[in-house]
């Protein structure tokens, strides 16, 4: 048996405006977003993670979290920004 996901949109106060139908965990996140689009207002931050890379609405500013390198840890500002 697989695991099943949703893409869920939130805002900063974790309110839920946005729960996608459910998939196969089988598929992966990227399509799950291409399949089902957010119509989301020009100029929003859409923070979204690695799961999602090359997922780019149009006019919207797309945030991802910095990743830890190989064999090193993240910067204090690289966390804060996280």
């Amino acid at each position: 048996m697989h695991a099943l996901k949703n893409i869920t949109l939130c805002d900063d106060t974790q309110y839920l405006h946005y729960l996608s139908p459910t998939e196969s965990g089988r598929v992966h996140d990227k399509k799950v977003a291409d399949e089902y689009p957010l119509c989301l207002p020009a100029g929003s931050v859409l923070r979204q993670d690695l799961g999602l890379l090359g997922h780019r609405p149009p006019g919207v500013l797309v945030e991802m979290p910095h990743k830890k390198p190989p064999k090193g840890e993240l910067t204090f500002s690289q966390l804060l920004y996280n």
